[in-house]
């Protein structure tokens, strides 16, 4: 019983850091993609700690809330379509070859990433984001892709690297095993 309440108050803690993260992203201009990043981060010391169906619990829930309660649209949205890569993550560097693993993070990134964009103009027809693509070129949109490929790269590396320091420092420190 102790246990799963120490589970709950973690959990909630974290999802309450990414919700007001996302909130924030809304606050501050240029955000909308930076936000949703550091949000995600919020879920590796719940997969590191109690797997990733606690952390997939609480994608889901940070995911809702942010749909409800973030004023910037796009930024939950893309929450809600990207925020569960940290728990995915795992899986796809477990594929060998290696190069498999990298083209199913790409896969993953860019079929989210399309479904997101096509979701927004087409569906919910949000009017900034429909304003931002209406004057850029084939090109323009080309390069916005990779661009955006690139910093899902880094992000992907920022997880591997935030993943690793927290197995090494932090959990000794914060939950030292009995």
């Amino acid at each position: 019983m102790r246990e799963r309440s120490r589970q709950l108050a973690f959990c909630g803690v974290l999802c309450a850091l990414a919700v007001v993260i996302l909130v924030l992203g809304s606050l501050v201009p240029l955000s909308t993609f930076c936000c949703p990043i550091l949000a995600m981060c919020a879920l590796l010391p719940l997969r590191e700690e109690f797997g990733p169906r606690l952390a997939l619990g609480a994608y889901v829930v940070v995911a809702a809330l942010g749909i409800l309660l973030v004023p910037d649209k796009e930024a939950a949205l893309l929450y809600l379509f990207l925020g569960y890569y940290p728990v995915l993550r795992p899986r796809l560097e477990r594929l060998r070859p290696r190069i498999l693993g990298l083209l199913g993070k790409l896969l993953v990134f860019n079929v989210s990433i399309f479904l997101l964009y096509w979701l927004l103009l087409h569906v919910f027809a949000l009017t900034e984001v429909m304003e931002s693509f209406a004057g850029l070129s084939q090109a323009m949109l080309a390069g916005t892709l990779a661009m955006g490929n690139l910093v899902f790269f880094l992000t992907d590396r920022a997880l591997e690297v935030l993943t690793w320091f927290y197995r090494l420092r932090v959990r000794k420190k914060l939950f030292p095993r009995s």
